[in-house]
């Protein structure tokens, strides 16, 4: 007489209840495991185009994806034979905006150019992730800047932008850049005091201004 499907789980009831908890716990200890590995570190996304490019991390090789990382600066690097290198600077820490980096490769070889021809999908996606983290650090930099809404700003005096200032890891401070000869450069700083702001909250650079009056 055959056993029944009942009768096979009754007899077997122990082994599969064994089996079960060695499942459960075994998925506890590696979910535990990963839990403490990533203890106080920063989730880190790396994209790059193409997805075999050498990505490292202060010199050691990673593979692209989310990485986990204690608070730091780290040196970023993405190669590949074909294409131009590129490096990065970031500070991770609890209060900065850096979240991850996309990096679309540009290709100098023969090779590389009919590559990127023949995986646009591929690329473009990479180009897509990377225009939009730039858009969302722009966003960033303006909302925490409100002067920003008045640049870029030129008269026949002077001209008046800005961008990112480069030794801030948190992404939220500006650099004002003042155009203008010497003679109007305090006619510039007076113009942001008429904006309602002060100068020296800012780091402010002076480039020589061109007259459009000159021959």
């Amino acid at each position: 007489m055959y056993n029944t499907a009942i009768d096979i789980l009754k007899q077997y009831r122990g082994v599969l209840f064994f089996i079960l908890f060695a499942v459960i716990f075994v998925f506890s200890i590696v979910t535990g495991f990963t839990l403490y590995q990533r203890s106080g570190k920063l989730p880190y996304n790396l994209a790059v185009a193409p997805k075999d490019s050498i990505v490292r991390l202060n010199n050691v090789e990673v593979k692209p994806g989310t990485q986990y990382l204690q608070p730091g600066v780290y040196k970023i690097s993405v190669t590949r034979e074909g294409y131009t290198n590129y490096t990065k600077t970031v500070t991770l820490d609890e209060k900065s905006n850096e979240t991850g980096l996309a990096v679309p490769l540009v290709p100098v070889s023969d090779e590389a150019i009919k590559w990127v021809q023949d995986h646009k999908k591929e690329y473009e996606a990479v180009l897509s992730a990377a225009k939009s983290e730039e858009d969302r650090q722009l966003a960033l930099l303006k909302a925490a800047n409100p002067i920003t809404e008045n640049m870029p700003f030129k008269n026949l005096l002077y001209g008046i932008n800005y961008r990112a200032e480069p030794k801030d890891t948190t992404g939220t401070r500006i650099q004002i850049e003042i155009t203008s000869t010497e003679s109007y450069r305090a006619a510039a700083l007076y113009q942001l005091r008429k904006w309602g702001y002060d100068p020296t909250d800012y780091r402010i650079t002076f480039t020589n201004y061109t007259s459009p009056f000159s021959s």
